[in-house]
């Protein structure tokens, strides 16, 4: 399999300094549908090998791939060894099947055997690597924030829905009388935004070759000339970038935890306590398209201008840590860069008031509103018992 090298970059990050720490976060791969799309649709769970919200034989390719970019850009560069070791790397996902097996296949990309005696079984080009995931993958507010039961995060996402789907079902009005037979949903009930987008599962069949009716690729003059399916995942995205992109709090909730967790990390590492810490270099996290939107987000992302569109299987977030010197008396200077994988392609990110190339102590100070440190801003995600009063 080739592995993608579009400014890969090596030790150096392209800017000068020692690549210090990494953190990776990724969507899982490739998936079946969640659920049957639509009560009449023929393509049920038994289209499906592994059945539904699983992943396929192409996500366990794609992460893969995306481990052995990882390998050539860390381990080739010889900031990670060659070999797995736990001291320097941990793996952290939700509960969720097809994020622990997107893990387990990158890391079979990343980390492959080396040698006959790495191998427990000479048939097997794979090593068991631990992964590690809270047990309930909805009491997960670092990597399932949107599934916690947080009172307060699900009344404020009221709001939001409830004022965009308003909005959104009139604008696409002649889309969503077309498809209300399809949903078996009479002329007395109305369409839940919820109902709507549900119809996105036809996509993954798709992508998979399944057969479809002719009303879901029946084009629209009014909206562009676009197909029913292409109208449905329009609205996807829109539906769902107001939790994403406006209400501060929102923003917080979303991604603050995992946030906090990561610049508490890079903290540590330029304080010199890196061995404080379970991974003194390098943390990965599987997660969701959601975990991956609420992180950069919080990031408060402005570069590439579209980085809060729905990210692709295996798309992948990457905040490196390099240090530099900047005398000859050795005084060090700490700085940060991110970079965004998506569709095999990377990019570099920057966020607002920042360059590409940013100072650590700016950046954190940049930051500090949208983490969640502080017991203040910790607690509303836990209160969720004693909200609303």
């Amino acid at each position: 399999m080739s592995i993608n090298k579009v400014n890969t970059e090596r030790a150096d990050g392209g800017g000068g300094g020692e690549r210090m720490a990494g953190k990776i976060i990724w969507r899982h791969g490739d998936r079946a549908p969640l659920e049957k799309p639509y009560p009449g649709d023929l393509n049920d769970e038994s289209k499906w090998a592994r059945g539904w919200g699983q992943l396929t034989n192409d996500g366990m390719r794609q992460m893969e791939e995306l481990g052995q970019f990882l390998r050539e850009r860390y381990a080739a560069a010889n900031f990670l060894p060659q070999h797995f070791d736990r001291k320097e790397i941990i793996i952290r996902s939700t509960d969720v099947d097809r994020a622990l097996e997107s893990a387990q296949s990158l890391l079979s990309g990343m980390f492959p055997p080396q040698s006959d005696g790495d191998r427990f079984d000479p048939a097997l080009n794979w090593v068991p690597i631990a992964i590690h995931a809270t047990r309930e993958a909805n009491h997960d507010s670092l990597l399932n924030p949107s599934g916690f039961p947080c009172a307060r995060y699900k009344h404020l996402r009221q709001i939001v829905a409830d004022e965009i789907s308003a909005h959104l079902l009139d604008k696409y009005r002649p889309l969503v009388d077309f498809v209300r037979p399809h949903l078996n949903i009479s002329k007395e009930k109305p369409i839940k935004m919820v109902q709507l987008v549900a119809l996105r599962h036809i996509k993954p069949e798709i992508i998979h070759n399944l057969p479809q009716p002719k009303w879901v690729h029946k084009k629209w003059e009014e909206f562009g000339n676009k197909t029913t399916i292409e109208l449905i995942m329009e609205i996807r995205q829109k539906s769902w970038l107001p939790y994403f992109n406006g209400n501060e709090e929102i923003i917080r909730l979303n991604g603050g935890v995992l946030l906090n967790d990561l610049l508490r990390r890079l903290n540590f590492v330029s304080q010199g306590n890196a061995k404080k810490l379970d991974a003194n270099k390098m943390v990965l996290y599987s997660s969701h398209d959601s975990t991956l939107l609420g992180l950069l987000s919080a990031l408060n992302v402005k570069v590439p201008s579209n980085a809060l569109d729905l990210p692709p299987y295996s798309a992948c977030a990457m905040i490196e840590l390099y240090e530099e010197r900047q005398n000859a008396r050795g005084n060090k200077n700490y700085f940060v860069k991110l970079f965004y994988r998506r569709n095999r392609i990377l990019e570099p990110m920057a966020i607002a008031g920042c360059e590409t190339k940013c100072d650590l102590i700016n950046f954190l100070q940049i930051l500090e509103p949208r983490y969640a440190m502080k017991s203040s801003r910790i607690r509303p995600i836990g209160a969720w018992e004693t909200f609303p009063p």
